[in-house]
């Protein structure tokens, strides 16, 4: 009996000996699937002009993602919000500051409101 194990043992070896791939090769994974979201059209445009005030809550500025904070601003209205960020709002300057269209700042507001979390 051990004979014969020895002898499909051997035959084994010699069959993968002889085969073209390489018993050594490195086993590759496929690479991970990517799923890449869409970038959000305001992204960039917060993180260049607002994060300034609104990641640490500077002056006021409602913290970014901190539903707290938004609460009380998002019963005014999204539109109201835009036309608070254009027009400038309590410590907050016209634009922030920053010398962003009508329309783009309307895109980093809507980022900063897509940011909180999701309410029941």
């Amino acid at each position: 009996m051990l004979k014969s194990i020895l002898l499909v043992a051997t035959a084994c070896l010699g069959l993968l000996a002889c085969s073209e791939k390489s018993v050594n090769a490195p086993i590759t994974a496929a690479p991970p699937a990517t799923t890449t979201q869409p970038v959000h059209p305001g992204a960039a445009l917060a993180k260049k002009n607002c994060f300034a005030c609104h990641k640490p809550g500077l002056n006021g500025a409602p913290i970014i993602g901190n539903i707290k904070m938004w609460g009380p601003r998002l019963a005014q209205g999204e539109e109201t919000l835009v036309q608070h960020a254009i027009n400038g709002f309590g410590l907050m300057p016209p634009k922030g500051g920053s010398t962003l269209s009508d329309e783009q700042m309307a895109q980093a507001v809507n980022y900063m409101l897509t940011q909180l979390p999701a309410t029941q």
